[in-house]
Formats: C-alpha cells, structure tokens, sequence
C-alpha cells in the first residue's frame, strides 16, 4: 500500500513538470509563476501591464491579464505547447489601456507555441504572438 502511495505521488509531482528538448537544450516547463518579460503581437512589440502574470499548474496555464484573470488548458509536444481557449474573469478595468492589452492577449493565447530559450529565458512564439518569460 506504501508503495501504490508513493507511486501515486510521484506521478502526480512529475505530471506538472516537464522538460522540452529544443536544439539539444532542455527547458523546463514545470509548474510555477513567469514574469512576463516582453510581449510581441504581430511583430510590434506591447505594454505589458504591472500586474500581468503567467502561471503554470499541471497542464493549464492561469494569471492575470491586466485587469482580470484567466486561465486555459494545454498540451506539451516535444518542443511546443498547445494553448486552449481561455477564459478570464469580467471584471470593469478603469484603465483603456490595460483593457486593450488584455482583450487582444487573450485573443492571441491560444493555439500552438514553438518553445525555444533556456532554463533563465523562454520564449513561446506562436502564429500572431511572442511571450518572453522569465523565472
């Protein structure tokens, strides 16, 4: 029973944590909290929010947009993610700008995203959308 236990345990530890082979080096996309670092949507570059985050936990992604939260599902490939659609919390957000920056990255959020970078660094980039993330 002891060892079902820990076999258990074990794997639901190693479920939220994974490594992604790109160009020989391994980056982990285990669970924990990203400071966005830059932003790109279609190739200009966008202000990011003080209060926007990217969390991962096990296979979904959540944070904050700039004004609310959002949170959506995804899948590791062997060196890209898949985003599902996410959802976000709708609360009134006062500042134009923080509401423009979030309805269009959450537009973008989802869909695949080549990883590249190292275990200090690691940008996601998709069809229309870069994340630069930091540890």
């Amino acid at each position: 029973m002891k060892k079902l236990i820990l076999a258990i345990i074990m794997l639901y530890g190693l479920n939220g944590c994974a490594e992604v082979s790109t160009n020989n080096t391994k980056i982990n996309l285990g669970n924990g909290k990203y400071k966005i670092k830059k932003i790109i949507i279609n190739n200009d570059d966008v202000k990011i929010p003080q209060s926007a985050t990217f969390n991962i936990d096990g296979d979904r992604i959540y944070g904050n947009s700039g004004c609310n939260s959002y949170f959506a599902g995804f899948s590791r490939g062997s060196d890209s993610i898949t985003i599902g659609t996410a959802g976000a919390t709708r609360m009134y957000c006062p500042n134009e700008e923080d509401n423009n920056f979030e309805n269009t990255y959450l537009k973008y959020l989802n869909g695949d995203f080549r990883i590249s970078g190292n275990n200090k660094e690691i940008k996601l980039d998709g069809k229309n959308m870069q994340i630069i993330l930091a540890k």
